[in-house]
């Protein structure tokens, strides 16, 4: 199932509000933010869509943060979960690619997420075209695909996820 652009962009604006600490409403409402996505992440990685997968673990990745500080009883274990399950399920995922955006200073490029986040999901891998800071030449993106496919590879999914959890847990063993 694709989500529309719209959905998209509304979870994206969610979870950087939740990140910037200015989502409306009560814990509650912020833990239902989480949970959701935590929910989502499950559903897409138990039907094979990976890109759907990569999308909501980056969204619990963005919203580390508040689930380190302020969520209610059993939303911290709900998500370490979660993400574990995605570092746990990269092990011996091979890949050819000499780096990923994740191996970096995670807490700069979360600034990035609203941009990124959309992308990920957008099959047709034109919108990183143009987009600065993400590469070691000229600061600009020329390949979209080369781009998209760095972003959602498992490697780079699991290196986002594991520093979420360590910032979430620091005594976690990832």
């Amino acid at each position: 199932m694709k989500q529309s652009d719209g959905a998209v962009a509304e979870l994206v604006d969610d979870w950087e509000s939740l990140r910037e600490g200015y989502f409306p409403g009560d814990r509650d409402a912020k833990d239902a933010c989480v949970l959701d996505c935590v929910d989502a992440l499950t559903a897409a990685r138990s039907g094979g869509d990976t890109a759907r997968a990569a999308f909501h673990a980056l969204g619990l990745v963005q919203m580390y943060g508040y689930v380190a500080w302020e969520p209610g009883p059993g939303v911290e274990e709900r998500v370490v979960a979660a993400l574990l399950d995605v570092v746990t399920a990269a092990r011996g995922v091979g890949c050819a690619h000499e780096g990923h955006p994740g191996e970096d200073d995670v807490e700069s490029l979360l600034e990035r997420f609203p941009e990124v986040l959309p992308l990920i999901v957008d099959p047709s891998d034109d919108g990183w075209q143009g987009i600065e800071g993400f590469d070691d030449s000229d600061g600009e993106i020329e390949d979209g695909a080369a781009a998209a496919a760095v972003w959602r590879c498992p490697v780079n999914i699991a290196a986002f996820a594991r520093e979420a959890v360590l910032n979430i847990r620091p005594d976690a063993v990832v």
